[in-house]
């Protein structure tokens, strides 16, 4: 509520409902994303719904709360800008693509603002080469799901690598966000953070799936392209791999994150014989001599030569060295322990880099109680006969020394007590030692059963009663408070105690009527009837035994001595 009530301060100043609800989303006091009802009536203004505020001024308005320095106001309009991307239209991603605003220099000196500048600088990156993506004219995100292979077919080799191009820097884009996301989530577990994540995550998927149903498309035209052309292409199928193994330790980052529906992409690992093989096709083709046939030029819209290509990929590459080498060092200030230490691969270089093998994210997390007890039964055999086999005491399960369950012939019966006759003494008729169990014997514990006497019959001894009624001495009855008109539990008789009711039966403990106190306004005088009460204690015994009076005092334990 104390949340709520800041916000709502903070958008005091509010002009319109569009301007109310964008400071709220963006409220730079607590570390919680934007709510969805503020982000909709964002979204829906920016679409044009809104009659008080037009599009124009709305995307104004959002853009203008980029120019702050505070982190947490500037990650949470980058979630709303994100969002807009596939919501609102192709218009706001031309506009948003085209927003010339530098993040480079971001800094916020706080605590967790010091944690969030990369991320700041990065996303912001991201966004902007997504939303490229998402308005130019004959881009492939633009496509249905339904024409997507159609539409890979149609397109010429030119614009097959181009695409490639453009969909490789946002591909890139995003891997990059993972070293920063990963460790300020892991250290402050921030609402906010782990929404962004989210995001990106949830973008990664269909992305590099489209791209990987493109670059196969231009691996299967590769031996049909002249030099240039194979040269770019074989540095676009370079930076997909680099940016496929960074891709894939970024979906380890879903484990911690508090939200479901995150499947990564299926990564495949293919064999580095493909560069080779495109090596050896641009190596066998002829140079340009100068002054006999000009060179065809790369067209303009590819953006980037091949050595710039080569270039950009050599700095991705050492992007992902320099990270690899933080995370060894930050290893070794705070080692694993012994169990969970794994064995260090050095760092491969050029291409052993590029095609070293892909390790797809764990699925599920790995309960150590389950390893726990699973390790019991995946020790070696043990030979509990042989005192010099060092494994007969590691495994106490299966250990039948030490697991009584495990070995029915015992060598010593006192371990297991119920398999023991003089022990369990409903495991044989001929009793050892008739004292062990009193049911058994007639002359000794059980009165009942011994001959040439009168029965005694006991209070105590269900198989002395009749049948129909187990106890019907009220008076003999120990657990008869009432018969002796004492309350042992209670305050004495008449000074507002209640009396429990005498009796065999407990049928008439609750359909009696309570005594009238003044007290108490909310209790009648004639209560009704108790309909799930039992009946009377005439018709409650239908055998007619008669049930003996007075009430005499007698010790309940006379019968037994």
């Amino acid at each position: 509520m104390s949340g709520n009530l800041k916000r709502s301060l903070h958008a005091l100043g509010a002009k319109t409902t569009y301007e109310k609800s964008l400071l709220k989303a963006t409220y730079h006091g607590d570390n919680d994303p934007p709510k969805e009802k503020h982000v909709q009536t964002v979204l829906w203004t920016l679409q044009g719904q809104n009659m008080q505020t037009p599009p124009e001024v709305a995307f104004s308005l959002l853009t203008q709360q980029l120019l702050t320095s505070s982190w947490a106001t500037l990650l949470k309009a980058f979630i709303i800008l994100h969002r807009g991307i596939e919501q609102v239209g192709t218009g706001y991603s031309a506009r948003l693509a085209e927003l010339n605003i530098s993040m480079q220099n971001f800094n916020d000196p706080s605590e967790r603002g010091s944690a969030h500048n990369q991320i700041i600088q990065d996303y912001y990156v991201f966004i902007r080469s997504k939303a490229l993506n998402h308005s130019r004219k004959g881009s492939i995100m633009l496509v249905q799901q339904t024409d997507l292979h159609k539409s890979i077919e149609k397109m010429s080799d030119t614009d097959l690598i181009k695409e490639i191009g453009y969909l490789l820097t946002e591909l890139q884009n995003l891997v990059k966000l993972g070293p920063s996301l990963s460790q300020a989530i892991r250290n402050y577990q921030l609402r906010v953070t782990q929404n962004a994540a989210f995001l990106v995550l949830k973008d990664a998927t269909p992305l590099y799936r489209v791209i990987s149903l493109v670059l196969d498309r231009m691996v299967d035209r590769f031996f049909a392209l002249d030099r240039q052309m194979a040269e770019i292409a074989m540095e676009h199928y370079k930076r997909f791999e680099t940016c496929t193994r960074m891709l894939s330790q970024f979906f380890e980052l879903a484990h911690h994150l508090p939200f479901s529906g995150l499947s990564p992409p299926t990564f495949v690992n293919r064999p580095r014989e493909i560069v080779a093989s495109m090596r050896s096709y641009i190596s066998d083709q002829p140079e340009h001599v100068p002054g006999t046939e000009k060179a065809p030029d790369i067209p303009e819209d590819l953006h980037m030569s091949p050595s710039e290509l080569e270039e950009q990929r050599r700095m991705l590459e050492e992007y992902e060295r320099q990270h690899n080498k933080r995370v060894e060092e930050e290893k070794k200030r705070n080692p694993p322990p012994p169990s969970q230490s794994k064995q260090e691969v050095p760092a491969k270089q050029d291409d052993d880099l590029i095609f070293q093998e892909i390790v797809p994210p764990s699925a599920t997390k790995t309960d150590p109680k389950a390893d726990f007890v699973m390790s019991a039964f995946n020790q070696p055999a043990t030979n509990p006969g042989n005192p010099n086999d060092p494994n007969a005491m590691m495994n106490p399960m299966m250990n039948p020394m030490m697991n009584p369950m495990m070995n029915p012939m015992m060598t010593g019966m006192m371990m297991n007590p119920m398999m023991n006759p003089m022990m369990n003494p409903f495991m044989t008729g001929m009793m050892m030692n008739p004292m062990v169990n009193p049911m058994m014997t007639g002359m000794m514990m059980n009165p009942a059963m011994q001959t040439g006497q009168p029965a005694v019959k006991s209070n105590l001894d269900p198989l002395s009663q009749p049948v129909g009624n187990a106890v019907p001495d009220k008076k003999n009855n120990p657990f008869n408070r009432a018969s002796t008109g004492a309350n042992p539990y209670g305050p004495p008789k008449n000074q507002g105690g209640y009396p429990v009711n005498a009796g065999s039966s407990l049928d008439n403990l609750f359909t009696q009527p309570a005594p009238q106190r003044s007290a108490n306004p909310f209790e009648t005088s004639n209560p009704a009837p108790n309909p799930f009460g039992g009946p009377s204690p005439q018709a409650s015994n239908p055998f007619g035994t008669q049930q003996p009076k007075g009430n005499a005092p007698r010790d309940p334990f006379s019968d037994l001595i």
